[in-house]
């Protein structure tokens, strides 16, 4: 999942993805910051708001990552369902939050600069692919709860130890500026992140000179693995996050 935090220690996939340096990002953020804050209290004290300040949902990207993900649509133009697979959000949570900062991005700016509308129609995951070398393979898996399968075996293979629920994973990379290179086929609950982007073929794809980025569970990645299912994996360049 993409975050302000995960990017932070990378400043060119950082510019690479925001079309701003982290000084810029963070100059901008200074602005949106107090405005945000005035818009949500203005937003959850409306005469008409049936819930009491302090109930309802909460964000799942704090204000930061909100307007990380807002300038990321900006400058690659993806579809909701595209930004909902970087950012581990529907994509009726994605159109609303893009709804809300954008309206706050539109209060701090000049009268003269146009903030375009979320996205009806952009960039599906397949459109965003382009052939030209990349500098960096963000590499993550997402996990969605599905049915209970009624075999037996099926059903403990896909239970979630962290979900406490049958799911199936998905696993995705990433290319420096955002565009979706590989996504893998689904995979049982149980399997492990790194089985998973091992056994889905996509590794020997990357190339060797190209830097991996993922989180803890990607930690065998720097190791030679042989798998069954897989040719010899060399070891990677890889960012441990």
């Amino acid at each position: 999942m993409l975050t302000y935090n995960t990017l932070l220690k990378h400043p060119a996939a950082f510019k690479s993805l925001t079309g701003l340096k982290i000084a810029e990002f963070d100059e901008l953020y200074e602005r949106f910051a107090p405005a945000w804050q005035q818009a949500e209290a203005q937003r959850l004290s409306r005469p008409n708001r049936q819930r009491a300040l302090g109930g309802g949902g909460v964000y799942h990207l704090n204000s930061r990552s909100q307007l990380l993900m807002v300038l990321l649509w900006l400058r690659i133009y993806l579809t909701t369902d595209a930004l909902g697979a970087l950012f581990d959000l529907n994509k009726s949570t994605i159109s609303r939050n893009l709804r809300r900062v954008l309206k706050v991005l539109h209060a701090i700016s000049a009268p003269t600069l146009h903030w375009p509308q979320p996205p009806s129609k952009g960039r599906t995951l397949a459109e965003a692919i382009q052939l030209y070398p990349d500098l960096l393979a963000v590499v993550d898996v997402t996990e969605q709860v599905i049915l209970r399968p009624q075999d037996p075996v099926r059903e403990h293979d896909h239970y979630s130890g962290k979900r406490r629920l049958p799911t199936a994973k998905n696993g995705l990379l990433v290319n420096e500026v955002g565009e979706i290179r590989a996504i893998t086929p689904s995979f049982p609950g149980r399997t492990a992140d790194l089985t998973l982007i091992r056994k889905s073929g996509v590794l020997p794809h990357i190339p060797p000179e190209v830097l991996v980025i993922g989180d803890s569970a990607f930690l065998g990645l720097r190791r030679t693995c042989r798998s069954t299912d897989s040719p010899l994996l060399t070891k990677r360049n890889a960012i441990i996050l």
